[in-house]
This record gives structure tokens, C-alpha cells and sequence, in this order.
């Protein structure tokens, strides 16, 4: 592709960036990593909770999970608000700490 960008499932995701050697991978969280919509809290629409961690309903592609968890340089660049939110669920799916989710807003590109 003449702009660089390839679209693929998750499988093909983790597969091009072994492949290439990738440097950096940039990932969309809402419909992408996860199963959240419209800028959701991936923890909205749970059951209430009064003590420990929170509980989703929400599931995360499989091989992408893969892909954050053995590449040095994952970045996650979305119009989601809830960015501690999706911090704090990622860890919660044994994705460990992660730092580099980036928050655009709307009208913005996210490949700027």
C-alpha cells in the first residue's frame, strides 16, 4: 500500500510485526484490542462492585494481547477518554503496566 497501512485481524497484526522487524506498533484500543464501542469505559456496563479490582464484560484479541505483552515499542493511540480505565483493565488482563496509550481527540488524526 502506497500510505504504509495495512489492514488485517489481529493474527495478521502480530505476524506482519514479527516479520518486519517492526520498530514501533501502533494499535486503536475500542473494536480493536478490545471489544468496547464509542469510547466506552471498558468497564461500563458491569456489575457493581464494593471491594477489590473491577470486573469487565469486555474480552481483547487474543493475538494482539500477544503482541503488547513480547514487543518492546506497543503504543496505543485512541479517541477513548477513559485512558486510566483501559490502563488499569489491560494490567487486569495480564497485560502488565502499560505506559505509552495516547489519548486523541475528536477532529484529530491519529496518525499525527
Amino acid at each position: 500500500p502506497c500510505c504504509g497501512l495495512i489492514r488485517g485481524d489481529g493474527a495478521d497484526v502480530l505476524l506482519l510485526a514479527e516479520a518486519t522487524r517492526a520498530s514501533a506498533v501502533f494499535l486503536d484500543f475500542d473494536r480493536t484490542i478490545a471489544s468496547t464501542r464509542r469510547g466506552e469505559s471498558p468497564f461500563q456496563g458491569g456489575q457493581p462492585q464494593t471491594a477489590g479490582p473491577r470486573t469487565s464484560a469486555h474480552t481483547i484479541d487474543e493475538d494482539l494481547a500477544a503482541l503488547i505483552v513480547t514487543h518492546p515499542r506497543v503504543h496505543i493511540v485512541t479517541r477513548n477518554r477513559h485512558v486510566e480505565d483501559i490502563r488499569e483493565f489491560l494490567e487486569g488482563q495480564g497485560l502488565g503496566a502499560i505506559q505509552n496509550i495516547w489519548h486523541v481527540g475528536k477532529g484529530c488524526s491519529k496518525a499525527q
